[in-house]
């Protein structure tokens, strides 16, 4: 719903379209029989907007803020890069930590957060590439219900949704003893934060279980 202005009973919905108000919140076109109606909520805000073009009822929605087009575009690849960037930085800094002999690093109990995360990043990686060549490549078959495939990548997010889980309550101990170098914390921190984040964005668009 995108409205450029609303002036003295008229509103202009782009440079080629006029509307006159004939009621409170009901427009006609200026040129034909078409007409056009909004839905507030109870603070006043315009929350629907309603067509009938040559008898040919649509209706739209507002959306909020982090479903719109390009909320989803920002976050879908600030979390990409997040996981590739991981995928570039632990090795590396391993490399590092032998080079430096820092076996001790190594060992349990540093280990297991930094394996967590690494499964974690990897199963979402996954399940990033195979679910977007799905949706292009089983286009059609979607028509007439979920494949199979798309089936069995769903089950990953509830993988990593119980693995971020654990990736949170390791945060606490990978501060306090100090784990690894203050770069390699600070991006575990905000690979934990990303994760939480996917799924939240896994949840607000119905990708989180099997949800059809």
């Amino acid at each position: 719903m995108n409205i450029t202005g609303y002036d003295k009973g008229l509103i202009w919905t782009n440079t080629q379209s006029k509307w006159v108000e004939i009621e409170p919140l009901l427009f006609q076109h200026a040129e034909g029989e078409a007409r056009m109606a909004f839905r507030e909520d109870g603070g006043g805000a315009v929350t629907h907007m309603f067509l009938d073009l040559q008898q040919m009822p649509i209706a739209y929605e507002r959306l909020a803020w982090y479903d719109t087009p390009g909320f989803l575009w920002i976050s879908s690849c600030f979390i990409g890069f997040v996981f590739l960037s991981s995928c570039i930085i632990w090795p590396i800094m391993h490399r590092i930590r032998r080079n430096r002999k820092e076996a001790a690093d190594d060992r349990q109990p540093s280990r297991i957060p930094r394996l967590l995360a690494i499964s974690t990043v990897t199963l979402n990686l996954i399940y990033i590439a195979g679910f977007t060549l799905s949706m292009f490549l089983l286009i059609d078959e979607l028509v007439y219900g979920v494949p199979p495939v798309i089936t069995a990548l769903l089950v990953i997010p509830i993988v990593t949704t119980v693995l971020t889980v654990a990736l949170l309550l390791f945060t606490l101990p990978v501060w306090k003893y100090k784990y690894w170098s203050l770069i390699e914390r600070l991006h575990y921190s905000l690979v934990v934060l990303t994760c939480i984040a996917f799924v939240i964005w896994l949840h607000n668009w119905n990708l989180l279980g099997f949800q059809y």
